[in-house]
């Protein structure tokens, strides 16, 4: 095997183990989401599921409660739920587009979400934001 070969084999692998990894993370926050729902996580004497999740995988309990929040976000945003269960989006995409999606624009901001790269998705949310949702001004100039 070739040396450019051996690259691309290594290449395609990180791309095919990151697709996993985003399907995996998505089952994790759907059992952590079903797990605060069971009330489960109260026997242990934990004061919220996201202390429980935090000390059971050796997580910050910031973690394990953003965890949560997508989790429910994803429930309402169907279109972005099922691209990040088929791994066609990083939990990275999926956390940024679940702060500003409704199920009004999710299907515009998911395409934005598969066409540009993680790193520059915030900015490009938020120039669609700024364009196509900016709340209407009142005769005095301020928004309503």
């Amino acid at each position: 095997m070739s040396v450019v070969q051996e690259h691309a084999s290594v290449r395609a692998e990180v791309v095919a183990v990151g697709a996993h990894l985003a399907t995996a993370q998505r089952r994790l926050i759907r059992l952590v989401v079903e797990l605060e729902d069971s009330g489960e996580w109260a026997v242990d004497g934990s004061p919220t599921c996201a202390h429980w999740v935090a000390d059971a995988l050796d997580v910050e309990v910031c973690t394990a409660r953003e965890w949560l929040r997508v989790g429910r976000a994803l429930v309402s945003l169907p279109k972005l739920d099922a691209l990040f269960d088929r791994g066609e989006v990083s939990y990275s995409k999926v956390r940024a587009v679940t702060r500003v999606a409704t199920p009004r624009n999710e299907a515009q901001l998911c395409t934005i979400a598969l066409r540009e790269p993680a790193g520059r998705l915030a900015t490009a949310l938020a120039a669609h934001l700024a364009t196509y949702e900016t709340p209407p001004r009142r005769s005095n100039g301020t928004a309503t």
